[in-house]
């Protein structure tokens, strides 16, 4: 078929599709909802690497995950944050080099609030905002 999805199906991830450049799914992960992750590799196939820090960081996303709050809440971030909710967990991208990753974030109470923490070495070391 002409507008077949290319699939991928991992054991522990789950089925990925490619979609504009990257691999993605959603997985119902426990206390956070549906989380939407994606991961770098090419149309045929995602990048073994980037697959690899995905069964990673999920084995570990509850430690990540207050890594990255306690990161985000200890830089300059009140004027965006102030008035508008709290911080909620809402999926990842995984690069291309071992322990590269971000971590997305919005706000309970603004819809269009986004939030990375930006994860090298397996350790965060930049904010990005937008909306």
């Amino acid at each position: 078929m002409f507008w077949k999805k290319t699939k991928f199906i991992d054991d522990e991830l789950g089925e990925l599709i490619f979609r504009s450049g990257d691999w993605g799914t959603m997985k119902l992960i426990e206390p956070y909802g549906e989380v939407h992750f994606s991961i770098v590799g090419t149309r045929e196939c995602p990048d073994p690497l980037s697959l690899n820090n995905a069964r990673h960081i999920l084995k570990q996303l509850d430690e990540y995950v207050q890594i990255a709050k306690y990161f985000i809440l200890s830089g300059d971030v009140n004027d965006f944050i102030d008035g508008n909710g709290t911080l909620v967990f809402d999926g990842f991208l995984v690069g291309e080099e071992k322990g590269q990753f971000d971590l997305g974030f919005g706000l309970s109470q603004w819809d269009d609030a986004v939030i990375s923490a930006h994860f090298k070495n397996y350790a965060p070391y930049e904010i990005s905002l937008g909306d």
